[in-house]
């Protein structure tokens, strides 16, 4: 508790969040104009792992985001962050084209906070466990993030319709290729029925529309990491009144649905497709049991759906239900966007981003976060483990020929809901 005294003196004045980028490389990397057009402190980083840019007159606090090229050594790293209060770097840089020296300069006696912005969940463009130990907080939208963005996270949850059910299971994706999760599909397939929708099958349709009608939601991630849970689980199948049926972060368990356990299937937990497909059967024939996962349906309130989940997930998701005001100038932002609020569809979307970016230039609460809420290193396991963790056969892929990263490590940012 001392330590957060002793920066009351230093929030007064403007805080300084230094960020590597590649001005010369820009328009090569993922900058397009579409999300430039979203101005106000969105963040993008393309192939190189560089932070394309960031705006900071749509913060509250007074803070200046300052992009500075990539180093080219360790003493060009050490003085572009002499004067800095906090230290972003991209997860993407981490994977061996730099020295780790030019990106994480030495300590020093002056307040320097390390976030590690991650914008992918996949094993091709994170970092390595070891590494991680560099930074002080994790950014991004897993929920063991010290630093939130709640895109993922529902507001609030209204009861939904759960009878009329007369097909089984359903699965929406837009992310297409040889994915562990494909694979796994392809073989739940020749056991049960599953209707699949999506960029991959041709194109979207409204969730509300079709999906009501299924048992089950099939909510499998792209990637399996700890702490990565995405609205597969945590918005698609709730809305619709589905069960889901989850494959991805092996610690979704620590996320309670208004306080109940067993509000979802974990397909983990079955030692293969088959075994999973025997169960659906079960649970779907039997009305009793399949209504049992929706015990949370009687204890919908106006708190937060998941009430219990980590402090840091409770204040990103109740500054999202305060429409960020406390950290976001919608005027500002508003103005950057040349867009209303009201207007902007993807309004919310770009407030998360923005609130998520406001929160590094609170040295008070970054301090708190990093003394409560330390970074843990992040384990994402590679697509063949995960894919004989499953149970699925791997003896037609050659390990010496890893699949092609684009399989593994959509070029979606880190803030897009769909996929």
């Amino acid at each position: 508790m001392a330590r957060l005294w002793l920066l009351v003196g230093v929030v007064a004045r403007a805080v300084t969040v230094v960020y590597w980028t590649d001005t010369n490389n820009t328009h090569k990397t993922g900058w397009t104009p579409h999300e430039e057009r979203l101005g106000g402190l969105v963040v993008v980083d393309g192939a190189d792992g560089s932070i394309r840019r960031v705006q900071s007159n749509s913060c509250r606090r007074e803070c200046e985001f300052k992009g500075v090229q990539v180093p080219r050594s360790a003493e060009e790293a050490i003085a572009a962050t002499h004067d800095a209060d906090v230290l972003l770097v991209s997860a993407k840089l981490l994977r061996g084209k730099f020295p780790l020296s030019w990106i994480v300069p030495p300590r020093r006696d002056k307040l320097l906070f390390r976030a590690l912005y991650w914008r992918e969940t996949s094993w091709a463009a994170g970092a390595w466990e070891t590494t991680q130990l560099e930074f002080d907080l994790l950014m991004g939208v897993f929920f063991t993030s010290s630093i939130l963005n709640p895109s993922f996270f529902p507001l609030q949850l209204r009861k939904p319709k759960i009878d009329r059910k007369d097909r089984f299971a359903v699965f929406v994706s837009s992310h297409c290729g040889p994915q562990p999760r494909t694979q796994y599909l392809a073989e739940l397939r020749r056991y049960v029925q599953v209707d699949e929708f999506g960029a991959c099958r041709g194109g979207r349709r409204s969730n509300e529309i079709f999906a009501s009608r299924y048992k089950f939601w099939l909510c499998f991630e792209n990637s399996i990491a700890n702490g990565y849970v995405s609205e597969k689980l945590l918005r698609n199948p709730l809305i619709v009144g589905a069960v889901p049926v989850y494959l991805g972060a092996p610690d979704v368990g620590e996320l309670r649905l208004f306080g109940e356990d067993d509000w979802f299937i974990d397909a983990s937990r079955f030692r293969n497709p088959r075994q999973l497909a025997d169960y659906l059967e079960e649970v779907g024939s039997d009305e009793t049991r399949w209504r049992s996962y929706f015990k949370w349906h009687d204890k919908i309130s106006r708190e937060q759906p998941f009430d219990t989940a980590p402090q840091p997930v409770r204040d990103a998701v109740q500054a999202a239900r305060d429409n960020h005001d406390a950290l976001v100038d919608a005027d500002a932002l508003a103005a950057v966007t040349k867009a209303t609020f009201q207007r902007n569809r993807k309004t919310p979307l770009i407030k998360d981003r923005v609130a998520a970016m406001c929160r590094l230039c609170d040295l008070t609460y970054l301090d708190y976060l990093r003394a409560t809420f330390p970074l843990t290193p992040h384990h994402v396991t590679p697509p063949f483990d995960a894919m004989r963790s499953l149970g699925l056969n791997t003896s037609d892929l050659d390990p010496a020929e890893p699949l092609p990263r684009q399989c593994f490590a959509p070029h979606h940012g880190l803030y897009n809901i769909e996929g």
